[in-house]
Order: C-alpha cells, then sequence, then structure tokens
C-alpha cells in the first residue's frame, strides 16, 4: 500500500508540471515534442539529400514513417519530400 500513494503523488506531480508547461510554452508536452522532432526533420531533410525519409524519421524519434509524413504533412502543409524539392529547387534557384 506504500506504493499507491507514490503513485498517487506522482500523478500529481505529473498533472502540476503539465499545467505548468503549458501555461509557459502554450502547447502541452506531447505537441512541443512533436514539433521539436519535426524541426529536427526540417534540418536533416535541407542538411543530408541523400539520406531517406524513413531514416529521417527514426532518427528525429518516429517509430513509423508514415505517421511522420502525415504529422508533417498537417504542420507544414506538404509532404516531407516535397518540403525537401521545394528548398533544394530554391537553393538551387539562389545560385
Amino acid at each position: 500500500f506504500e506504493d499507491t500513494g507514490k503513485i498517487a503523488s506522482f500523478d500529481i506531480a505529473q498533472q502540476n508540471f503539465s499545467r505548468l508547461f503549458k501555461k509557459t510554452y502554450g502547447v502541452v508536452l506531447q505537441e512541443y515534442i512533436v514539433r521539436r522532432r519535426l524541426l529536427e526533420a526540417q534540418r536533416l531533410l535541407l542538411e543530408a539529400p541523400e539520406q531517406q525519409i524513413a531514416a529521417i524519421a527514426y532518427s528525429v524519434g518516429f517509430k513509423d514513417p508514415s505517421y511522420f509524413g502525415r504529422v508533417f504533412k498537417r504542420i507544414y502543409k506538404m509532404t516531407p519530400s516535397r518540403y525537401r524539392d521545394s528548398l533544394n529547387t530554391q537553393l538551387i534557384s539562389a545560385w
């Protein structure tokens, strides 16, 4: 029964943390993590054009490349491959 008290206090601490995190950053922790992963994926899409998109998805913490693609498209309104192509096109035309 001792463990039950520890679990209950952890739940309360976790709720307080979640509430404080959302108040501080304006998003829930899970959404913050997803957006940080997507930012890293954007960097890799630009800096590692030889790397497969599935490998980038795994490297930034997504367990499913299809899910990564859906989330990426929801946030950026284009697929990761289209994003990469548009970056490469911009870079080429800048020369």
